[in-house]
């Protein structure tokens, strides 16, 4: 039940296209962050940060 309540919390920051999830970055921001730190940002970071959230 938690992994199915995590998850949900996780889509709908997704949906919602939310920077935050109370005060830390929601997953999918801080996996774009994390993947424009690594790699050169471009506009594949965000759609990296949204696949690997899902």
């Amino acid at each position: 039940m938690e992994l199915f309540h995590s998850f949900a919390l996780i889509h709908d920051d997704l949906m919602d296209d939310s920077d935050t999830r109370r005060d830390p970055l929601a997953l999918h921001r801080l996996l774009t962050d994390r993947h424009c730190d690594s790699y050169r940002p471009d506009a594949a970071a965000s759609r990296f940060g949204a696949a690997a959230a899902c």
